[in-house]
């Protein structure tokens, strides 16, 4: 997902979802990079 774009439409629990299913497709043939950002610095901390 883009930095601002739809992230911020989705859950909490849909982020992990997406970053279980992508990192399961990968299988770790390739790194991933996953970011944590929102406007809100309390919520990055709490992710």
């Amino acid at each position: 997902l883009a930095n601002y774009s739809e992230q911020f439409l989705l859950s909490d629990a849909e982020r992990e979802t997406l970053t279980r299913l992508c990192l399961e497709h990968v299988a770790g043939r390739v790194p991933v990079i996953v970011t944590c950002s929102h406007f809100s610095t309390d919520i990055v901390v709490a992710r």
